[in-house]
């Protein structure tokens, strides 16, 4: 299969990238004159960034959640009046909406890859599959767990 290049040229020879199948071959010049260029001047190239620790679930929460009858203290209390609440109040159609607004904000953030620790007590059975497919769709790399727990339901609910 013949090699596929690109030359990302910038206004900055040392920041100009050449990317070969798909990856970054180097940066800087010399370039291979033969070379497809794609004029990048005025522009900045960056590496891409990954979050190393998220929680796609709460991609919603930013746009009005109703707030605890009585303000955290401590976070414990943060995760018991506000975190918890969200998870068990999550459905299938929720989930959704906040995962793909999530990986689109973070995408657009030059985030291109995330590390999701999930926990959803209603919908424990296919709500990785729902997250997966929203990182999927919107194009995304990204590790997806379910976190484990006896908090809500006891023994039953870990397994």
């Amino acid at each position: 299969m013949p090699s596929t290049r690109l030359y990302l040229e910038t206004d900055d020879p040392l920041r100009s990238v050449l990317i070969e199948d798909g990856g970054v071959k180097k940066t800087g010049r010399p370039c291979p004159e033969d070379t497809p260029r794609l004029d990048c001047k005025g522009a900045e190239l960056r590496s891409s960034y990954l979050n190393a620790h998220t929680h796609l679930y709460s991609g919603l929460a930013p746009l009005g959640m109703p707030p605890p009858s009585q303000p955290p203290e401590n976070f414990v209390q943060i995760l018991e009046r506000v975190w918890w609440r969200l998870d068990r109040a999550l459905d299938r159609d929720s989930l959704r909406a906040a995962a793909r607004l999530y990986v689109a904000e973070a995408l657009l953030c030059g985030t291109t890859a995330l590390i999701d620790h999930h926990e959803s007590p209603e919908i424990i059975d296919g709500s990785l599959d729902i997250l997966a497919d929203a990182c999927h769709e919107l194009g995304i790399r990204a590790l997806l767990c379910y976190g484990a727990t006896e908090r809500n339901r006891g023994a039953e609910e870990a397994k």
